[in-house]
């Protein structure tokens, strides 16, 4: 629970602020929050807020893209991408992802 407030919590700071993104890379939370991601992926809640913190750190600082791919948190987020057929999580992988330059499958949308 501990390491999902932290990731909770620079995620939270990465929103929308993109010198906190370069402060939080420059000491060392890059891999720390991939390595909390990856490590407690069965936790729901760190599901959500590990894609939240990694779509945040990228979203306005693409030079965080390789460092983060680089680490290793593609599978994962893929991993939660399948987890979900739809719903909260499901676009919250599929956000970090379309951030990190990732392909992601679009579905089908309704066809009346």
């Amino acid at each position: 629970a501990m390491q999902t407030d932290a990731v909770s919590a620079l995620g939270n700071m990465a929103l929308r602020m993109p010198d906190n993104c370069v402060a939080i890379a420059a000491a060392g939370g890059l891999p720390a929050v991939a390595h909390a991601f990856t490590q407690h992926l069965v936790h729901k809640r760190m599901q959500a807020k590990g894609c939240l913190a990694i779509r945040n750190f990228v979203a306005r600082n693409e030079e965080l893209r390789e460092p983060l791919l680089e680490l290793g948190v593609e599978q994962p987020l893929r991993l939660v991408l399948n987890n979900y057929s739809e719903g909260y999580e499901h676009n919250l992988a599929k956000a970090a992802l379309r951030e990190l330059h990732c392909s992601v499958q679009l579905q089908e949308g309704f066809k009346g």
